[in-house]
């Protein structure tokens, strides 16, 4: 799925999701049928750990970091007192 904005990445997951009943039925499938995901998507939801934390909570594996890691690293602030410590 390819996408620039958050709003494209809906848009297309409700596209695809038209064919599942319910979210739990498209991550089922998505778990089954894939090996592995690559999140690389730019900006909030991507970036922020949005995409992480939908994939951890349906097991689909995934490449990168894990969704607290990413919202923490997306707090600039967040992650320099971080770094400081």
């Amino acid at each position: 799925v390819y996408s620039n904005t958050p709003a494209d990445f809906d848009f297309k997951l409700e596209s695809l999701a038209q064919s599942f009943p319910t979210l739990a039925d498209l991550a089922e499938h998505l778990a089954a049928s894939v090996d592995i995901v690559f999140p690389v998507i730019h900006g909030r939801f991507g970036e922020d750990g949005g995409i992480q934390e939908l994939l951890e909570k349906y097991n689909v594996p995934f490449v990168g970091t894990g969704s607290s890691e990413c919202c923490q690293a997306f707090d600039k602030v967040s992650t320099e007192i971080c770094l400081k410590a």
